[in-house]
């Protein structure tokens, strides 16, 4: 019976040496090691500051229920987000337009793009080439909207924010209080969040993630 199975062992035994020494030899770990050091590391989600805008008054209210869109002549000036009406001249109950410029390229197709208001008085409209995309009433809560279906890879795409502090429109914001002054304006930070197409989505602002105790 020993004799039967000689062969048999001593060739699985040669399979064996040749493997582990096509495994173990210094040109077998080489070759994984250059492709990860080659290939480029992108993040899951990546985070940009959109602080250089542009700002122009809103010369008067909107009719009463005509649609909103980004006026074309106006006398834009550049600012620096944080910002607040009142560095422009404003009262604070009044309303201004910010608005910048995107450009994703190409080869970001297939990412979705949000851009993420840490917190503006009081109403949020966002247009992206002309296109309203979302609105946020509140002052002091983070708002996030998905720029990607109107986005243009490879193009130039233009940002309109418009924020509006007016009591009529602000009255049933939670950021409306006597007991307290409210700055018009984006007076905190706003940002460009690119995440993968499959993602958590940040909702209200946030990572997107929550956790609840069991029994909590």
């Amino acid at each position: 019976m020993s004799t039967m199975f000689a062969p048999r062992c001593s060739s699985f035994a040669r399979l064996l040496f040749l493997v582990a020494s096509a495994v173990l030899s210094p040109g077998a770990q080489a070759a994984p090691e250059s492709l990860a050091q080659n290939a480029p590391v992108r993040p899951v989600r990546e985070r940009l500051a959109l602080s250089q805008w542009q700002f122009a008054p809103e010369q008067s209210p909107p009719v009463a229920g005509a649609q909103l869109a980004v006026p074309e002549k106006a006398n834009w000036c550049p600012v620096t987000v944080p910002h607040i009406f009142r560095q422009s001249g404003l009262p604070d109950e009044s309303a201004g337009w910010y608005r910048t410029t995107l450009k994703p390229s190409v080869l970001e197709k297939g990412e979705s793009f949000y851009l993420v208001l840490e917190g503006a008085a009081s109403v949020k409209n966002v247009f992206v080439n002309g296109q309203q995309i979302g609105e946020h009433k509140g002052a002091y809560s983070r708002a996030a909207f998905d720029l990607t279906p109107a986005l243009r890879f490879g193009r130039d795409n233009f940002l309109a924010v418009r924020v509006s502090n007016r009591s009529e429109e602000a009255q049933n914001c939670f950021s409306r209080s006597t007991l307290y002054y409210v700055n018009g304006g984006m007076f905190r930070p706003a940002w460009l969040v690119k995440t993968g197409a499959v993602h958590l989505y940040p909702d209200m602002g946030s990572t997107g993630l929550y956790l609840t105790p069991k029994g909590g």
